[in-house]
């Protein structure tokens, strides 16, 4: 009986008259995935080769599908005949077999989030831009809080590279560098990236072209934030770390010359822009102090090793600006510093890490 109330389905006239018309109705529709699913690419370990497949598999192979093909695979009324019948669709150039699915077993948000944890490498972390597109498919929305942690996450690995490559295909990813916290945590990066190296060598050259290639990125409307005084691209910390990396590309490769006066350029647009820079924590807990140092210490990187640059310490007016700004944050650093808890005094956390490298210096 249940059988004969499928069959009714699909000969309705909305299901259409018979199920050979509805197949091959369904094959038709199928091509218009022409891309096809977003596929991975190859991965440092097994773990997460399984976890992408079974991603592609079990949540973009359905998703990918039309309306119609879901109806068939989610619908239970349906699930005798798709088995009996073995219809077959394609998708870019790859056929794919319908077979009945229940919607709840999709894999869940949670589930795909937590596959980033197991990137380590650059190489994992380029399998992130189709992920994306994949979730952004599947009606998958991400918070900004998500966007941030992989933006740490991926600098961490030295995949910095793929964040942009993100920006640059928004469109397609969702992903977007105008939230606050998105373009702290990739300036926060970029900072790392190069101490790590000591402010010298290839990692400086890296560090300041992707920070030139976020700024561009940047100045496009997808990457503006509608509040501007929340816009990553004209915050202090953001030009700080262009304004540290630029000096400190100079002192190296031209003797402090700066030919081009890239870094008084942008010393003097973070003059200008100095009314955003934050002096107080938004409230004594440790996180929000902690916050306040990470973004003080890319400033005053950045003021701190401008005055070394000739094209900033021979402007009388400039010089002395920075000098009164730098004690500000000095002051701003120490007062942050005396309230850090005691858990952290051997462990410190990101920022109080920065302000004690200021003070090794």
């Amino acid at each position: 009986m249940a059988h004969n109330a499928v069959g009714r389905v699909f000969r309705s006239r909305s299901g259409l008259q018979q199920p050979s018309t509805l197949f091959r109705q369904i094959r038709n529709n199928s091509t218009s995935a022409s891309k096809g699913i977003p596929s991975f690419g190859p991965v440092s370990t097994p773990e997460l080769e399984k976890q992408l497949k079974y991603i592609r598999e079990q949540l973009f192979v359905p998703m990918y599908m039309t309306e119609r093909q879901r109806r068939l695979m989610f619908r239970p009324r349906y699930r005798e005949r798709l088995v009996e019948e073995q219809v077959k669709v394609t998708i870019g150039e790859e056929e794919f077999t319908l077979y009945p699915r229940i919607r709840q077993q999709l894999p869940s948000k949670e589930t795909v989030f937590s596959t980033m944890e197991g990137m380590k490498t650059p190489k994992d972390w380029e399998n992130l831009i189709p992920l994306l597109i994949g979730l952004r498919k599947s009606n998958i929305a991400v918070h900004p809080a998500s966007y941030e942690k992989w933006v740490r996450l991926a600098g961490k690995s030295g995949a910095t590279a793929v964040i942009l490559e993100l920006a640059k295909q928004t469109k397609r990813t969702g992903f977007t560098l105008s939230s606050y916290g998105v373009g702290l945590q990739l300036a926060l990066s970029l900072y790392e990236r190069a101490q790590a190296a000591g402010f010298k060598g290839e990692a400086v050259s890296t560090a300041l072209r992707h920070a030139e290639q976020a700024a561009q990125v940047m100045n496009t409307p997808e990457h503006t934030n509608s509040e501007p005084l929340q816009d990553p691209k004209r915050q202090p910390w953001f030009i700080g770390v262009c304004l540290q990396l630029s000096a400190a590309q100079a002192l190296e490769q031209q003797g402090g010359e700066d030919a081009a006066a890239k870094a008084a350029s942008y010393a003097r647009k973070l003059m200008g822009n100095w009314e955003l820079v934050k002096t107080e924590s938004a409230s004594e807990k440790w996180g929000h102090r902690d916050e306040l140092l990470q973004e003080t210490v890319l400033i005053r990187g950045g003021l701190a090793t401008a005055l070394q640059v000739n094209s900033v310490s021979s402007d009388k007016n400039l010089r002395k600006q920075i000098q009164q700004r730098l004690k500000t944050l000095d002051d701003v650093i120490s007062e942050q510093m005396k309230h850090l808890p005691s858990k952290f005094q051997e462990n410190p956390t990101r920022g109080a890490s920065f302000a004690r490298a200021l003070r090794a210096e």
